[in-house]
């Protein structure tokens, strides 16, 4: 899984957490969807008409069009990805990729918790730990993932920034062994990851759509990849 974010977890009306999952075989982090993020790059350089070469994929850095275009796209681009599994997945449907999302409006968030733990440098703490939480949670959902023939698993996270809630959220699942395969946490720059920049259109795309109402073409096409049933 690859994990971003989108808004400030600390203020503000919208926060969103966005994972991507996908089953492979590279035990290398930065492999894992480098084909399909360098596609979409490359889209995304097309879109913008060869005006600026992009080092990398941010969906904020990208005028809204580009980003429709780009995310409209991913489900042309994924099947072709040698670094993810495309037919033995852990899922029903056969998207190579799914998708998770959490969504909260940090001021009443961090109103509601600070109320309860006494401290807004904590309550912030919290919010993004129950965030992590909620776009894992699909590991505890039969109906949602097999896990019966997946050996490990990784969690990749944008940035240091992830580090504590990372950590809480691992001793936690820690007590749970047996009940998933061992997990590994680790954080990592976007650019080193390739995953992580797929993940980051995604939160953007959900988190643009719920504060202006546009990313519709994106929204479209990430909402049959979430394990959601409706």
């Amino acid at each position: 899984m690859h994990v971003d974010e989108s808004g400030n977890p600390s203020k503000g009306s919208y926060y969103v957490v966005a994972a991507t999952w996908c089953l492979s075989e590279r035990g290398r982090a930065n492999e894992v969807l480098r084909h399909t993020a360098d596609e979409l790059k490359t889209i995304a350089e097309s879109a913008l008409h060869g005006s600026q070469t992009l080092s990398e994929l941010k969906g904020a850095a990208l005028p809204v069009a580009v980003v429709n275009t780009t995310v409209g796209c991913l489900n042309q681009v994924e099947y072709d990805d040698p670094t993810i599994e495309q037919t033995r997945l852990p899922w029903e449907i056969t998207y190579p990729i799914r998708l998770s999302v959490h969504a909260v409006n940090p001021d009443i968030g961090n109103d509601v918790l600070t109320d309860v733990i006494g401290n807004f440098d904590e309550s912030v703490q919290a919010l993004k730990t129950l965030a992590l939480c909620s776009v894992l949670n699909p590991l505890f959902q039969t109906t949602h993932v097999d896990l019966s023939t997946v050996d490990s698993m990784c969690v990749v996270l944008d940035s240091e920034v992830w580090q504590n809630p990372a950590e809480k959220v691992a001793t936690v699942l820690d007590r749970a062994a047996g009940e998933v395969p061992p997990i590994e946490f680790d954080t990592r720059d976007s650019k080193d990851a390739a995953g992580l920049q797929v993940a980051d259109l995604a939160a953007y795309s959900w988190a643009r759509h719920q504060r202006k109402g546009d990313c519709e073409t994106a929204v479209e096409t990430l909402h049959p990849l979430r394990f959601a049933k409706k």
